[in-house]
């Protein structure tokens, strides 16, 4: 690891956490640093120490192998405490930013009707 850490470079305020999941909105000045630092040696083991606490399994579905560091929060990245974060496999770390493949789609389309049709949700027609 170099001996200045990369958190200390000069840190661009981070998006709130919701816009952090809005992929159409990954771009300026934060984003770009946020990328940098994926690229970072101090970045590299704090991964690898997420994924070495899951010890192979997702911390989601526990059936799958994690590949990623999912932040729960932008508010310390940089500086993050590794309770921020959470050793997903490739397809829960899809679902938690949104991205579902087409079955994945259609099961959700039909539990949210069957949601609305049983009163749980509110009618969208309401």
């Amino acid at each position: 690891m170099s001996s200045k850490r990369f958190s200390t470079y000069p840190i661009p305020p981070p998006p709130r956490d919701d816009a952090a999941n809005d992929n159409k909105a990954r771009t300026g000045p934060w984003w770009d640093w946020y990328n940098g630092y994926l690229r970072s040696e101090e970045w590299a083991a704090r991964r690898q120490a997420v994924l070495d606490r899951a010890d192979g399994r997702c911390e989601d579905c526990g059936v799958d192998v994690p590949t990623h560091a999912h932040h729960h929060t932008y508010s310390r990245v940089g500086e993050e405490r590794l309770s921020d974060l959470e050793a997903l496999c490739p397809s829960c770390h899809d679902g938690r930013h949104g991205v579902f493949d087409e079955e994945t789609r259609a099961l959700a389309a039909e539990a949210y009707t069957l949601l609305e049709y049983t009163h749980v949700l509110p009618s969208a027609s309401a």
